[in-house]
């Protein structure tokens, strides 16, 4: 009997679930908020490149002071590791080095493995660019694949990097290259939303290749096709479902100019107005705290061209052009007034 009772034990041990969970910075939610899901766990397969936080903790929260955490393959994907005793964890610094796979190894304090995770580490095959404005909106059918962008206009375009039909996550790692009838360069935004972006100018009209590496490796070219101001034929304004809004929400308003042929032209600043009263600044966005009783009418303009929608309530003039804080500063505005002095006090999970 007790030979019995041994075998049937087995499969029960086998499946005990290891003390040890991960979780990363890694955020794929656009939603900007400051707050990376801790039980979404692991976000590989990692671009090559990248580098974020890795989060070490017990499932019950215990103390783990005396672990250790290591990587299989520093050369792939390297650890620098630290314990943080208000929080019960530990915080690694990880950085992905190269192409493979490499696990995360977890020892307790008698040397014991006690946990482990696979971390895959690759460079795309591609890298796609998705235009800021219907992001914001999260109405991804307005996107437009055609690349036409006004010229001397600035436009952003978040980067996705995928291998096959798999997206590799991270960010950090995008560069670019173009000529001087296109002057291009990267962003990596490290406030609300840890994304790789790509802005540029158009100098010149006509057809502009700039070429994408990821971590110093080319990838793809992408083709921008800059017009001037008389292409463009009407413009449309689009915005977020008040339908389903609460009181107190902040909404969107996106101005989005169009050739004569449908196609989307990016990189286009409009001048606004509220109730016929000229709003302050230049962009493509109107931003507004929805107030159900408030019934407003906004309207954007570009030589003449226009379009208005009614909304409730009020707000500011902004721009897809303005990404978050990054890696040379930039902010949107108004939206971090009250929130810049409470980073000393949030972590990145909850």
């Amino acid at each position: 009997m007790r030979r019995t009772l041994l075998l049937a034990t087995l499969p029960l041990a086998a499946c005990a679930q290891s003390p040890v969970a991960f979780s990363d910075t890694i955020d794929l939610t656009f939603d900007f908020g400051f707050f990376q899901d801790e039980a979404a766990g692991l976000h590989t397969p990692y671009v090559q490149g990248t580098d974020f936080i890795l989060t070490v903790r017990h499932r019950k929260d215990r103390d783990i002071s005396g672990w250790e955490i290591r990587s299989s393959d520093p050369a792939l994907f390297d650890l620098s590791c630290s314990y943080d005793a208000e929080d019960l964890v530990f915080d690694c610094e990880a950085a992905t080095l190269g192409e493979g796979f490499s696990e995360v190894i977890v020892l307790d304090e008698h040397g014991e493995e006690v946990g482990q995770a696979e971390i895959e580490v690759a460079l795309p095959d591609r890298v796609e660019l998705l235009p800021h404005g219907p992001l914001i909106i999260n109405q991804p059918a307005l996107i437009d694949d055609a690349f036409q962008v006004l010229e001397g206009g600035t436009s952003t375009w978040l980067a996705r990097y995928y291998l096959g039909d798999r997206q590799l996550h991270g960010n950090g790692t995008l560069s670019a290259d173009s000529g001087d009838a296109f002057s291009a360069w990267t962003e990596d935004s490290f406030l609300f939303e840890d994304r790789d972006w790509l802005q540029g100018i158009a100098n010149t009209q006509g057809e502009h290749p700039v070429s994408l590496m990821v971590d110093g490796v080319y990838i793809n070219d992408v083709v921008f096709t800059a017009v001037g101001a008389e292409q463009i034929d009407r413009v449309e304004l689009h915005g977020m479902d008040e339908a389903t809004a609460s009181p107190d929400d902040n909404l969107v308003v996106l101005a989005q100019a169009y050739s004569a042929s449908d196609t989307a032209i990016y990189g286009v600043t409009f001048d606004w107005l509220l109730d016929g009263s000229e709003e302050w600044g230049e962009g493509d966005l109107y931003r507004y705290t929805y107030t159900p009783e408030s019934e407003r009418l906004v309207s954007a303009s570009i030589d003449g061209l226009g379009a208005e929608v009614t909304i409730h309530g009020e707000g500011f003039v902004d721009s897809t052009n303005n990404i978050g804080c990054s890696s040379t500063g930039g902010a949107i505005p108004g939206l971090l007034g009250g929130l810049l002095g409470l980073l000393g006090l949030v972590r990145r999970r909850q």
